[in-house]
């Protein structure tokens, strides 16, 4: 919850309370989609709980916004941010193949839907010259 309050602040500022909460929907389903794919392939049922699937897809919607050429976040930002999530999930996937109870395709899952999402859901946050400025005398 905490990287979900953390990571979640952040991408609902960039892309807005409704886009956010269709990228959280959306993440969140597929991850839920690859979990249950990934168990009728293995032939073992799985356990699974929580929204962390969700939170990957988050992190998966802010990398694919980064990755926009024309985002409006200025370079340092955008690889201050990189520098901070791809560790995370390097070694929130690393510990899922540790702990053999971790639902790695629900990360997997949901961090690929939130990629994807991502590119869909994003809106430039450089608001052009002129818009929403009121102009003396006019």
């Amino acid at each position: 919850m905490l990287a979900l309050w953390q990571v979640g602040t952040l991408a609902e500022r960039i892309f807005g309370s409704t886009r956010f909460a269709g990228l959280y929907l959306l993440a969140g389903v597929s991850g839920s989609l690859s979990s249950v794919l990934w168990s009728v392939l293995r032939h073992a049922p799985v356990s699974s709980v929580g929204a962390s699937g969700a939170i990957f897809g988050i992190i998966g919607g802010l990398l694919a916004f980064l990755s926009r050429p024309h985002s409006g976040v200025p370079p340092t930002v955008v690889t201050e941010l990189r520098g901070s999530l791809l560790p995370f999930l390097l070694f929130s996937l690393w510990m899922g193949f540790v702990y053999p109870h971790t639902d790695n395709a629900a990360h997997i899952g949901g961090l690929i839907g939130g990629w994807l999402a991502g590119h869909l859901l994003a809106r430039s946050i450089h608001v052009p010259e002129g818009r929403g400025v009121v102009k003396p005398g006019g």
